[in-house]
């Protein structure tokens, strides 16, 4: 009796899989007939759900077939018949799936068989197909992204970049990691910071000659950590590896990259680290006054004030420096001097003498550094507050 149970069991597992197979054969023929697509659709689910045809590449070969021979078909008649209204959303999210299917047939058609031989059966036609369809997911992106649907624009620009780098396409390297620049663009929009530095760490590593893409990569990382904390220790890893990389292609122009490494060290408590490192840019490059600045505000964090002021003083006194740091020199300098002007006491000569030399050495070189920002910048409000405080501090004391 149980052989007989058991037989029967094997004859349904047969007609099951048979049935499937044959559910794969139907939909293929169904595959670019329009009418008959949502007929071609559940057939293949089913497939795709039976588990003698789940495991199959050629299941989802079909079903990704069924979406590309779908989207063939309409965008012939859109550009063969000026009458004819195509629905872009469908079109774009018949490549967005055609391309799901296809990326789990190739890691399907990859897997040995029972001798342990890979012997890929659909590879070379998916490979084919997509060679010719990369542009259109460029343009169904840029479809997405003009109606403001950014997660499919993100989607669309990504799979672009993704099928350029796996088959041969015209596509050159500047074009694909502008494909996968503009799919971070779309995540950062949709604000979906990790598939954004996903995205602009693929168009950095595709073309490094695009200091944007960096930084775009960096302002990801830090607006996810502002998102979930959890993930601050992963960003900060993250942010340095760019930024390391950015300081070997760039150097220190654009500064960002290595201030970045900088704050990295710094909130890691390793000042020395961080001193010797801008100090050895500093030998490399002594006439640039935003490394002086940089190397002030390790000082200030490592409580070298006397450092930190030297260094300051040099900012103030380099004709390159940019606004943040002749704000900052401004501010130390006033503060410093505040402190100092605090503890004269009386209006003796001695006192007189002592606050001239406060005047010389701190008010009036945190003013001029602070006009010297106000040329720079002259709409920010924390730096028109710190003159206003400075020349209050002269007016009013000296």
């Amino acid at each position: 009796m149980k052989k007989i149970v058991t037989l029967a069991l094997c004859l349904g597992t047969l007609v099951s899989a048979g049935a499937q197979k044959t559910a794969v054969d139907a939909a293929k023929k169904l595959a670019g007939k329009t009418d008959q697509l949502t007929e071609a659709r559940n057939l293949i689910n089913g497939a795709m759900q039976d588990a003698s045809t789940a495991n199959d590449p050629q299941t989802y070969f079909i079903a990704g077939k069924i979406e590309f021979d779908a989207f063939n078909k309409a965008n012939t008649l859109k550009q063969t018949k000026s009458d004819y209204q195509a629905n872009e959303d469908e079109m774009g999210d018949q490549l967005l799936n055609g391309y799901k299917f296809f990326l789990k047939a190739l890691e399907l058609d990859q897997l040995p068989n029972e001798k342990g031989q890979v012997k890929p059966k659909v590879t070379s036609n998916i490979n084919s197909t997509l060679e010719s369809r990369v542009g259109d997911y460029w343009n169904s992106g840029a479809y997405f992204y003009n109606n403001k649907n950014y997660p499919k624009a993100y989607e669309a620009f990504y799979d672009c970049g993704d099928i350029a780098s796996r088959v041969k396409t015209n596509m050159n390297d500047s074009t694909v990691a502008m494909a996968f620049k503009n799919a971070g663009l779309m995540a950062y929009s949709a604000n979906e910071l990790n598939k954004a530095a996903d995205a602009f760490k693929r168009a950095r590593l595709t073309n490094a000659a695009d200091a944007e893409t960096f930084t775009y990569e960096i302002a990801s990382w830090q607006a996810a950590t502002q998102k979930d904390s959890s993930i601050a220790d992963t960003a900060k890893q993250a942010i340095r590896e760019v930024a390391e990389q950015g300081v070997k292609v760039f150097g220190t122009q654009p500064l960002f990259f290595l201030n970045n490494i900088v704050s990295y060290m710094v909130d890691n408590n390793q000042y020395p680290e961080a001193i010797a490192c801008v100090k050895e840019y500093i030998e490399k490059d002594p006439e640039n006054g935003n490394l002086y600045g940089l190397l002030a505000f390790v000082d200030e964090r490592a409580g070298n004030s006397a450092e930190a002021e030297a260094n300051y003083r040099k900012v103030i006194a380099n004709e390159n420096a940019d606004f943040d740091n002749l704000k900052n020199a401004a501010i130390f300098l006033y503060k410093d001097g505040t402190e100092k002007l605090n503890k004269v006491e009386g209006n003796s000569a001695d006192a007189r003498a002592a606050k001239a030399e406060i005047l010389a050495n701190y008010f009036t070189p945190a003013s001029q550094s602070a006009e010297k920002a106000r040329k720079l910048n002259p709409n920010d409000s924390r730096l028109a507050s710190i003159i206003e405080n400075i020349d209050y501090a002269i007016t009013t004391y000296f």
